[in-house]
């Protein structure tokens, strides 16, 4: 990751939509808004919070390089992931961030990890955080 993309990003309010499955193929879905905070640490890991997740000193990884078209992204993985929000019924999850550094600022997905699926839940998008 570049040097210049280490250290803290907040995102504004983001809308993000927790899935619940009633049966094998029926589901329901809350939606609630969080705001995040992203801190890119020099030893490859991250730290922050996502609603009403903390999560410390997580790996980061690469899972595609830069090309002519998109830019380098990388994932981190939330393996006991809490509640993110007071109306989310799920207690326990896995969740990853896949971000990329665009253009001064990081745009991000949250997905939840369901054995093999992975459903997107919404998009976090941070600028640098001011203190």
């Amino acid at each position: 990751m570049p040097s210049r993309y280490l250290g803290a990003w907040q995102s504004a309010t983001h809308k993000i939509t927790v899935r619940t499955y009633i049966n094998k193929e029926e589901y329901k879905t809350i939606t609630d808004t969080i705001n995040a905070i992203l801190i890119l640490n020099k030893d490859k890991t991250a730290s922050g919070t996502i609603g009403y997740i903390n999560f410390e000193n997580i790996a980061i990884k690469q899972v595609s390089k830069k090309t002519e078209f998109t830019g380098d992204s990388y994932v981190v993985k939330l393996k006991d992931a809490t509640k993110l929000f007071d109306r989310d019924p799920i207690a326990k999850k896995e969740l990853e961030i896949w971000f990329s550094p665009i253009n001064g600022r990081i745009e991000a997905e949250l997905r939840e990890v369901n054995g093999r699926k992975l459903y997107r839940m919404g998009v976090l998008k941070f600028q640098r955080r001011k203190y």
